[in-house]
């Protein structure tokens, strides 16, 4: 039995993708998923769900919609759009960018972009590191190489590295890099690059910044022998670009680190390379920050994770 007579009552129940819960632990937001007015496409919004019991209200509304939801350790929202950006006249369409919403209240403003969007973030301690796409060769004529390649229809890639596809769309032709910027008044500031030419070491990954926003631990893909590819976790220092293998594993890759709310430990997936030989196995592994020393938490099995 089922509550749904009809597949598009059921297919039209907005659906939660995310929850956010504030420094201080008095804010609950989620972006929240659900049919647009022409009833064939999704669209995402952001939600205020208030702890003391009463309804949920929107706290977003564009055409484009809205993702990736974070608290500053001020209390202001980031998040991710495309909307367009009504302080500039011309912006490139479709480009996600980064966007505050005020604690206080009011309209939210635009605080970075790239030519080639921003690709997640995550901030700490006063900082925010974003990804985004950027096209090899000189930096300040990306936005106008970007549009003569949109004008003319051109949609060929020239892979160089492996790592060329992932599931079902090609990778390229620009790479991912990191970006890091401090909270200001109006934009971020002092933005930088911190992983200069990448290649592909980045199209994959996820990452986290300590607490104290110095450090972001990503993983970051590296070729093997035989045209394989794994990958490791890197340490980056926020400041300067210094970066370090923070825990490598032969046999293992290791993916989608969440730092320690402490900033000592680090938590991600470690992977077993499978083959016909060696079956595929998924654990949680737990790394010391500082040494890169680590240890297995728990085994997934299926959806299930139990510790050992």
């Amino acid at each position: 039995m089922t509550p749904f007579s009809d597949i598009r009552d059921y297919v039209g129940v907005p659906r939660v993708t995310s929850l956010r819960l504030s420094p201080d632990g008095t804010r609950l937001v989620s972006v929240v998923q659900a049919l647009n007015p022409d009833g064939k496409s999704y669209g995402t919004s952001l939600w205020e769900i208030p702890l003391d019991g009463r309804e949920p209200y929107r706290l977003t509304r564009s055409v484009k919609g809205e993702t990736g939801a974070e608290f500053t350790a001020g209390g202001d929202l980031l998040f991710c759009s495309r909307r367009p950006d009504p302080t500039v006249k011309e912006t490139e369409e479709g480009v996600s960018a980064l966007w505050l919403l005020p604690r206080a209240g009011g309209e939210a403003r635009q605080v970075a972009s790239r030519p080639g969007g921003v690709t997640g973030f995550a901030t700490a301690g006063g900082n925010v590191v974003f990804g985004s796409d950027v096209l090899p060769g000189d930096e300040t004529t990306e936005a106008e190489r970007r549009k003569t390649r949109k004008d003319n229809g051109v949609s060929a890639i020239l892979h160089e590295d492996l790592l060329v596809r992932h599931w079902d769309h090609d990778l390229g032709p620009g790479e991912v890099r990191l970006f890091a910027g401090a909270l200001g008044q109006d934009r971020l500031t002092g933005i930088r690059d911190l992983t200069p030419q990448p290649a592909q070491s980045l199209a994959l990954a996820s990452w986290d910044l300590t607490p104290d926003g110095t450090t972001v631990v990503t993983s970051w893909t590296v070729p093997l022998p035989g045209g394989e590819l794994g990958s490791h976790l890197a340490a980056i220092d926020v400041a300067d670009g210094t970066r370090r293998v923070l825990a490598e594993q032969d046999g293992h890759d290791l993916e989608g680190p969440v730092v320690s709310p402490d900033g000592r430990l680090v938590a991600c997936v470690r992977a077993v390379r499978g083959s016909t030989e060696v079956p595929a196995e998924n654990v949680l592994w737990i790394a010391d920050l500082a040494t890169g020393e680590g240890h297995v938490a728990g085994r997934f099995e299926g959806e299930h994770l139990w510790p050992v």
